[in-house]
């Protein structure tokens, strides 16, 4: 039961107990945490507290954000830790999930009815279900993430299971690509004579399930979340979701692509401060990780509109006065170079007018020198190919907002400014720029400008196999990788069928009003330093936590440092997990500038939630790319193998038209060399993978005279329809 101090207590409602009573409370609602092994359960309805006794004491209290951010990472970490938890009651494999994907993606999750329908059917696959289900849901403007908690844990389905998806779908008109007709062969020609393929004898081949063990999962055993979108603004959760039912990319790029454009145009308003010690700038830093092909640079390109469009515009303002004050620096430095020569020709000159014309003219020196005439900034875009001195020098003298933003980080990681001799500098450069510090670079032979009162963001985004060479050039050991929310979605190429755009972006059209209003605001100049906000040094005003807000965010502090010890959840994700409060109150405040339009006092404790519940997404993600990252060789090869023989290799066919993988699963060596996974088609890798799926009782080896066949165990072979 959920007792809130904001609502009045409305009954004690006493039942036939002979020793105490029973006490329901109205409040706010949160997720419910049921019974999973932990010994932590926490319900927002359908309960009532037993309480022993004759009457209630002691004041009443809001338990939802106890809930929220301290049980619920406790609760979670049940998974985690591998403790006893209700097992699904149907086995599920990568070709099923990937079904079920594929199937609830050709159907819309507006209708209740149906999405009632729907999580009864995935129900008996358990967290996957859930997984699924949720992810699904999200792609509804009527998403609610409370209801639909609550809904799932209601679910109790009898007589429905996963086939109800397919059957649903195909009803829609998709097709289970698990059930394509597969080409038949052609006819042959009278006096044919190429060899008929044999089928293997039925003696060779043991294909009833209840031959089989069950088989040993393979996957990696850190599942992917779903992405936290009901904790955006109102305003970027509609973009979002217009923009993915057409672009179709994983929800976390798009998420990303917006969260990162609110970063750049908020960041250089404000700073958060949990107390008078810890204050800190709100730029971000996200990084994501996505193989090619993926529409990284379309989701970047929609998203990033307003600021581009904003960045021209305010250009073509300032231009004439840029030009104006660029002349007349130059005009200033000449007339600097004129006094020094003038100074220098006076030497050895010791007559009374020299001497006075020489006093004249090293007090002109150090006037001119002690009023610098600095050029008009002009906005510019976010860099992309730059090295340690180019970007201090362009960020200190030019616009005092930028960012590191590339859709292909690729031309980041191979430039110059990341070869073996310089990446040190420039992730140390970053890693600076992140904490917003001042900066002076006295590298020689390079131009040199004080870096103070900067705000910069990046938003990276690369394919999978870059990430090592990030890590081979220091950027977790320098704790470069720390500072950023971290992201490698699964991937959503193979169920992106045409969708046409929509007539209009009303919901685009507002989220890019919101970020207009940001870059509207004056951004908050020094002007009291001695270059009279010549060079827009900033000095933004401090946005404060409310008192909900704080008592949330230290604990989500506090849960996250306990889990730093050794052993802890995340004692091997220590650097990112140090940093992920921090981040937490950076989202907190851009959500909150974005939805205001404009710098307030103190950060609502609801937009703090959101901040938590961002970070902790990408604080999970970290964990599960770097463990997968951590992750053998060998095992990536079985992972792989074993995905291939279930799933694509099904879908093959030979020259002759006939499946390599027939009806029994049974496939010979030969084609998994031929049309196998490329890592392993080489013949050593391959033995070796498949020595180790069957240990794992994936598959059997079947040889019959000079044929090396191979049999997939029938239990993964079962999708649902």
């Amino acid at each position: 039961v959920n007792v809130c101090l904001r609502h009045p207590w409305k009954t004690n409602f006493r039942g036939n107990l002979s020793t105490g009573w029973h006490a329901i409370g109205i409040g706010r609602d949160f997720a419910t945490l049921g019974n999973n092994g932990t010994g932590i359960e926490a319900y927002a309805h359908g309960r009532y507290f037993t309480v022993t006794g004759t009457d209630g004491r002691g004041d009443l209290e809001d338990i939802a954000d106890f809930v929220t951010v301290t049980l619920t990472p406790l609760h979670a970490r049940a998974k985690a830790k591998a403790a006893p938890i209700e097992r699904p009651h149907v086995d599920t494999t990568d070709q099923l999930v990937r079904d079920l994907r594929s199937a609830l993606a050709s159907m819309r999750s507006d209708d209740r009815d149906l999405w009632i329908r729907m999580g009864l059917a995935l129900k008996p696959l358990g967290d996957q279900g859930r997984a699924l289900w949720l992810e699904w849901s999200q792609t509804s403007e009527k998403f609610d993430p409370k209801d639909a908690a609550r809904t799932w844990d209601s679910f109790k389905p009898e007589g429905t299971g996963p086939k109800a998806v397919f059957a649903e779908a195909q009803r829609s008109g998709w097709v289970n690509p698990a059930k394509r007709e597969r080409k038949p062969p052609e006819p042959r020609e009278q006096g044919d004579s190429r060899p008929q393929r044999p089928e293997p004898p039925p003696a060779d081949i043991h294909g009833e399930p209840d031959d089989w063990p069950t088989p040993g999962d393979l996957s990696a055993p850190i599942d992917g979340e779903p992405y936290p979108l009901a904790a955006f603004p109102q305003a970027a959760q509609n973009a979002i979701r217009e923009y993915a039912g057409f672009g179709q990319q994983p929800l976390p790029l798009i998420g990303s692509s917006a969260l990162a454009q609110m970063a750049l145009a908020a960041q250089g308003l404000a700073n958060v401060s949990i107390n008078e010690h810890l204050v800190s700038p709100i730029s971000l830093y996200l990084l994501l990780c996505a193989v090619s092909g993926e529409r990284k640079s379309a989701a970047d390109k929609f998203f990033g509109r307003a600021i581009k469009a904003w960045v021209r515009k305010t250009r073509e303002e300032r231009l004439p006065d840029h030009r104006r004050s660029v002349a007349m620096a130059a005009a200033h430095k000449i007339r600097i170079e004129g006094t020094k020569s003038k100074i220098k020709a006076m030497e050895g000159k010791d007559d009374p007018e020299s001497e006075k014309e020489l006093e004249r003219l090293e007090t002109r020196l150090v006037e001119l020198e002690q009023n610098p005439i600095v050029p008009i900034p002009l906005p510019s875009p976010s860099y992309e190919d730059v090295n340690p001195a180019s970007l201090a020098y362009a960020l200190a003298t030019g616009w005092p907002s930028g960012g590191l933003f590339s859709d292909e980080a690729g031309t980041v990681v191979g430039s110059q400014g990341l070869g073996d001799d310089s990446a040190t500098s420039l992730l140390a450069l970053l890693n600076i720029l992140w904490d917003a510090r001042d900066f002076l670079p006295t590298r020689k032979g390079a131009p040199v400008a004080e870096l103070r009162g900067r705000r910069f963001s990046s938003f990276l985004m690369m394919q999978p196999d870059l990430l090592p060479k990030l890590i081979d050039k220091g950027a977790r050991t320098i704790g470069f990788l720390a500072r950023f929310l971290l992201a490698a979605p699964r991937s959503t190429m193979g169920t992106r069928t045409y969708a046409e755009p929509p007539a209009s972006w009303r919901a685009l059209e507002d989220f890019e009003r919101h970020i207009l209003d940001l870059l509207a605001l004056p951004l908050p100049i020094d002007c009291n330093g001695e270059d009279k906000g010549a060079r827009m040094m900033l000095d933004p005003p401090v946005m404060r936590l409310s008192a909900g807000a704080k008592l949330a965010w230290i604990a989500y502090h506090d849960t996250i440092e306990r889990e730093l010890a050794d052993f802890g959840e995340f004692a091997e994700v220590r650097d990112v997990a140090a940093k992920s409060a921090e981040n937490a109150a950076r989202v907190a405040a851009i959500f909150q500038l974005f939805d205001h339009g404009r710098v307030t006092r103190e950060i609502e404790e609801h937009y703090m939630a959101g901040g938590i519940a961002v970070a902790a997404w990408h604080l999970a993600e970290a964990r599960r790319i770097f463990y997968e990252a951590d992750t053998p060789e060998v095992v990536l090869d079985v992972r792989e193998l074993s995905a291939w023989l279930t799933g694509k290799g099904r879908e093959l066919a030979n020259r002759d038209g006939e499946p390599i993988i027939d009806r029994a699963g049974v496939v010979s060596l030969r084609d998994v060399s031929k049309f196998g996974p490329n890592r392993t088609r080489d013949a050593l890798k391959r033995d070796v993978a498949i020595d180790l799926l069957e240990e794992s009782g994936h598959v059997r080896r079947i040889d019959r005279g000079r044929q090396r066949l191979l049999q997939i165990n029938p239990r993964l072979l079962v999708s649902g329809g």
